[in-house]
Order: structure tokens, then C-alpha cells, then sequence
């Protein structure tokens, strides 16, 4: 019995030496890492906005200087190169993509006020696509907003159910895998799941002012839902809720304006009886791939706004505006 209690305690002792090494062998200054990338192994980080996350190294002052007073200079997050690999990899992994046909029938331009579109520009959308989690949830997310900008928005329990229940769909996708991945090496997000799910709430879920008084609006309605502000329709650059509002007879085709590769389209239409003369939609992105894109290019803080690169051969320009005063929250992202 001694004998086994010996060699127990051996072995436990192994074991601490052997934690006890990996330890030391783990980083946990900032000797020659002031600015660094996020280094996912390193007990502490050296980058510039470690100090947003909590996580910075005891010397990260003395050795690397005191936290910055702003954001990173514009476009020092991510390069064109970086992203345009980034998003073509990303493109390829949308399984949940829709190859969806569209009926675009006349041409039209943003002065033209005839109606150039007799009938829908979506057909309906296949059983097996809407009860696809990510579409499900985003479906039922759509009749959470009142689109009058200047009236309030009062977020129930139960809408915040359903943007929890959203979160945590498109987070179980390899899409939004990879994103968490690719702006963790950036330094742009919390390194754990559940912390990547509040920022993102934050981002698009998180009420403010667009009319410089009540919590009128969210990044989501904004950007996903469509708002009307002094009786012109703003934002609705989602093709998942323009299908949505031509099958309840809500929203009117009335032409295209220009085409693109991947399904980007330039059109014209009347929405809540207010037309949009001009407007950007992607068709056939899964919910998850817009949120990814959208979210990346907003937090990498591109030059002026404009986040730009390839999918592929292609060159594309996503437009993003941050909220004034409240720079963690999305204004509008769309594609130009």
C-alpha cells in the first residue's frame, strides 16, 4: 500500500513539474511584442487594444507605452490583400447560400417614375431553405421593429429571445467559425465564443438615437429591416427581407438599375408606399455570411468607410458608417 502511495505522489509531482514548465514556456511579457498581433498561446497580449479586452501583460505600459486615446489609425486592422483571401474563403464556405432565381424583367434608373417591374422579383423560396436554422431564426426577427424613425423601440424579453436564439444559430456555422478565427488574429474581438456573441449584439442588436433623441433604431433594422426617416425609406439592403415584404405585398419591385457578380443588384422600389430610388442588395448570402462580412469590414475600420477587396477576381466595396458617440454600434454597411 506504501508503495502505491508512493508512486502516486510521484507521479503527482511529475505532473506539476511538467504544468509548472509549460508555464514558463508560455509568454507573459511584452519583450519584443509591443504591437503584436494577438498570439493566441501568450498569457497576456501586447497589441494596441489589449487593453479593451482586458488581457494586456504586466509591462505593456512600461515597455510598449500607455493605451491609445483613439481607435487605430484607418485601415491599419486589416490589409486589401488579408481580406479579399479572407472573404474568398468565406464565400466558399457558405453552404447555406441560395441559388435562387430572379425575375429582374425592366431596366430603370433612380429618376424614372414608371413602374418597370409589373411582377415580384423573388419567386417563392424553397420549404427547405426557410426551415434551414440561421434563415428560421432570422425570419422571425423581421417583425421586432417599429420603422418610424424618431418613435421608440421598446425591446421585449421576447425579441431579445430571438436575437439570442439568432446569435447562437449563426455561431454554430463554419462561416461565422471562421470569422471569430480571423478577427481574433486581429485583435478586433474577445477571444472566447461567448464574448464574440456580446460584441455582435452589440454591434447590431443595441438600441440608439437616429434622430438625436429617443432609442429609435439598431444596426440590424437599420441595415437589415429597413427604416422610414422624414417619409424616404433608408437602409433595407437585405434580399431575405425584400422576399419577405413582396410576399406580403408590402414592398413593390419596379425595376433594376444595375448588376453585378455574386449576386449583387442595383434596384428601385416602393416600400411602405415611400420609394427608394436607388438601393444595394446581395441575392443569396445566407444570414450568416452577411453578418460575417458586414461585421468584419466594420470592425477592421477601413479608410473613409470603404472596405474594400476581392471575391475572387472580382472587386467589390462594402460602405460602412459607425454611430457618432457611440462608435461600437453600426450606423449602415452596405454594398456599393
Amino acid at each position: 500500500m506504501w508503495r502505491k502511495l508512493f508512486l502516486a505522489a510521484c507521479v503527482l509531482l511529475a505532473l506539476c513539474h511538467f504544468s509548472e514548465a509549460r508555464r514558463k514556456t508560455r509568454v507573459d511579457n511584452c519583450i519584443g511584442r509591443c504591437n503584436n498581433v494577438v498570439n493566441p498561446s501568450a498569457l497576456c497580449q501586447c497589441n494596441p487594444r489589449c487593453h479593451e479586452f482586458s488581457n494586456c501583460c504586466r509591462d505593456k505600459v512600461s515597455r510598449c507605452g500607455p493605451a491609445p486615446t483613439q481607435s487605430p489609425s484607418p485601415g491599419s486592422n486589416a490589409t486589401f490583400a488579408e481580406l479579399s483571401q479572407f472573404f474568398t474563403t468565406l464565400w466558399g464556405s457558405d453552404t447555406n447560400s441560395v441559388n435562387i432565381t430572379v425575375n429582374y424583367q425592366g431596366k430603370t434608373n433612380s429618376s424614372n417614375k414608371a413602374d418597370m417591374a409589373p411582377q415580384p422579383l423573388f419567386r417563392e423560396l424553397p420549404k427547405k431553405i426557410c426551415d434551414k436554422t440561421t434563415y428560421k431564426t432570422f425570419f422571425v426577427l423581421l417583425d421586432n421593429y417599429n420603422h418610424r424613425v424618431g418613435q421608440s423601440e421598446d425591446r421585449l424579453q421576447v425579441e431579445k429571445n430571438e436575437e439570442n436564439e439568432f446569435l447562437n444559430a449563426i455561431l454554430s456555422t463554419t462561416v461565422m467559425a471562421k470569422t471569430h478565427e480571423f478577427l481574433k488574429r486581429k485583435g478586433l474581438v474577445p477571444f472566447s465564443k461567448n464574448g464574440f456573441k456580446n460584441k455582435l449584439r452589440e454591434m447590431w442588436f443595441n438600441t440608439y438615437s437616429r434622430s438625436g433623441g429617443t432609442q429609435d433604431t439598431s444596426g440590424f433594422e437599420h441595415v437589415f429591416v429597413g427604416e422610414l426617416k422624414h417619409g424616404s425609406v433608408s437602409g433595407l439592403h437585405s434580399w431575405l427581407q425584400f422576399y419577405n415584404e413582396e410576399r406580403y405585398n408590402r414592398l413593390n419591385y419596379m425595376g433594376w438599375i444595375y448588376k453585378k457578380k455574386h449576386g449583387i443588384l442595383g434596384l428601385k422600389f416602393k416600400w411602405l408606399n415611400k420609394i427608394k430610388p436607388i438601393s444595394t442588395i446581395q441575392v443569396g448570402p445566407s444570414p450568416e455570411f452577411d453578418i460575417a462580412v458586414l461585421s468584419t469590414c466594420f470592425l477592421v475600420n477601413p479608410p473613409r468607410g470603404n472596405c474594400q477587396f476581392k471575391i475572387g477576381k472580382d472587386k467589390l466595396t462594402i460602405k460602412v458608417y459607425k454611430v457618432n458617440g457611440s462608435p461600437t454600434k453600426i450606423g449602415s454597411a452596405f454594398l456599393q
